[in-house]
Formats: C-alpha cells, sequence, structure tokens
C-alpha cells in the first residue's frame, strides 16, 4: 500500500515548512505546534488507536457547592504578554481542592516500524489523526523540547 510521505520542516528559510494557516489549522485539531522540529505527513493506515490513563491534579468542588453555582468561584481573566492574549484562573480554594483524578486518553501509535524510526526528535515524538487537504491523514511530529 502506498504511504504518499510528505517531509515538512521547521527551516522557514528553505520553504519546506507550514504556513501560518497551516500550523493554526493544525492547533485547531489538537496537534501541539510547540517547540517542533519536523512533521511526516502520510496515509493514516499506519496508526493504531489505543487509550491510556494518565494521573492528573484537577480542581474538584466540595460535593455541597450546588453545580449550576461553581462558575462563579473561577475568576476568568485576560492579560496581554508582549503582544499575546492569555487567560489566567483564580480558583476559590474555600469551595473545593486540587486531588489526584485518573484521566483515561486517546492516543496514535504507528505500526510502520521503519516510518515510525524516521521520526526521531531529541525529545518525545507524537503521532495525530488528522483532516488535511480533505482528507484523513497521519502526521507525526518530532520535538526538540
Amino acid at each position: 500500500m502506498k504511504l504518499d510521505i510528505k517531509f515538512i520542516s521547521c527551516d522557514y528559510q528553505g520553504g519546506n515548512s507550514f504556513t501560518r494557516s497551516e500550523i493554526d489549522h493544525l492547533w485547531e485539531q489538537g496537534v501541539t505546534m510547540d517547540d517542533w522540529d519536523y512533521a511526516i505527513i502520510c496515509t493514516p493506515h499506519i496508526l493504531e488507536e489505543e487509550t491510556h490513563e494518565e494521573e492528573e491534579l484537577e480542581f474538584v468542588f466540595f460535593p455541597h457547592i450546588p453545580e449550576h453555582e461553581r462558575e462563579q468561584y473561577i475568576t476568568k481573566e485576560y492579560i496581554d504578554i508582549k503582544g499575546v492574549t492569555c487567560k489566567t484562573f483564580d480558583l476559590d480554594f474555600t469551595k473545593g481542592k486540587y486531588q489526584k483524578v485518573i484521566k483515561t486518553y486517546k492516543r496514535y501509535n504507528c505500526i510502520d516500524y521503519n516510518l515510525d524510526r524516521m521520526l526521531t526528535g531529541c525529545c518525545r515524538n507524537t503521532w495525530y489523526l488528522i483532516e488535511w487537504e480533505g482528507e484523513k491523514k497521519a502526521i507525526g511530529v518530532a520535538y526538540h523540547s
């Protein structure tokens, strides 16, 4: 089966990189585009989906706080840092606390060993299932930090 591989580098001066709108499109689909080195886009049949669990800290309201009142105890503020708008949260710790929770997530693995070995970033490599140019595609991203 044909892989139809496209290699994209973060070398903006070489002309083989994503455009700003393409990067935005990837972000919108859940692809992390921070500190990436290069990416491989190809047919999606090389991906297998699996679920995994991760332990995280999450703010949990005390049970006596009604669901419809919880939003008022979260202060949201938008601040501008050097031209970038950031969203901050301030929580009322008299109404809840952080506790460890187990969350289940979906992730993709590349089942083609040789293709997966092409994706060797310094920090981590991640595969995603995306919509690209009107088709389902696999994208592997190599990150450097």
